[in-house]
């Protein structure tokens, strides 16, 4: 089994698998040296979503490291984008804190530029995002 498979079968246990355990599963993984940038950058983001989604309670900053770490890794991980843009629109008071509005607006414009890229799903959540942003 390849490391990338790995990190799909732990992604299937979010929200099933105790979230803690889930992420010890993923850092093993992630910490290999041997395991390529991209599932890096996946795996980072899965936990960034897992705190972000399921355990706000476990960072302070909602997840947001971890998103930022995995764009590091592959600057193309909309999903980590899309998890930045989710924690301006839902973060609560004080607003603003974590993600800005400077750079909420530069991720929704990096997403618009390169919208005929992305798969379906991660379209709908940046559109969602937008309408979001619109309320505000």
């Amino acid at each position: 089994m390849t490391y990338e498979q790995e990190i799909n079968e732990l992604k299937e246990q979010f929200g099933i698998m105790d979230s803690e355990k889930l992420i010890e599963k993923i850092k093993l993984i992630i910490n290999n040296p041997l395991v390529e940038l991209s599932v890096k950058s996946n795996g980072l983001c899965l936990i960034g979503s897992i705190i972000c989604y399921l355990s706000p309670y476990l960072e302070d900053d909602n997840g947001y490291s971890y998103f930022k770490k995995a764009l590091e890794f592959d600057e193309t991980n909309y999903d980590a984008i899309l998890g930045i843009c989710f924690i301006f629109n839902t973060y609560p008071y004080p607003f603003n804190t974590i993600v800005t509005e400077v750079e909420y607006l530069s991720y929704i414009q990096r997403l618009i530029e390169e919208f005929d890229y992305m798969e379906e799903r991660q379209r709908l959540n940046m559109l969602q995002s937008v309408k979001g942003y619109s309320s505000y």
